[in-house]
């Protein structure tokens, strides 16, 4: 989902596609159909793998 919104949305930088307007746990979970412990899951994996740049 979140490449869905990022090649929408984003805006390509140096750190690679940034998305420009803040998406919340409750917001992804609406997207996504997931809950909110396998969100912070996902975004803590993706933290960790260098790929989310909060």
């Amino acid at each position: 989902m979140l490449t869905s919104v990022a090649k929408e949305h984003g805006t390509f930088g140096p750190k690679g596609t940034v998305i420009r307007f803040p998406l919340t746990h409750e917001d992804l979970e609406f997207l996504t159909g997931a809950h909110r412990v396998s969100i912070t899951r996902a975004m803590k994996a993706l933290k960790k793998n260098g790929q989310n740049h909060l």
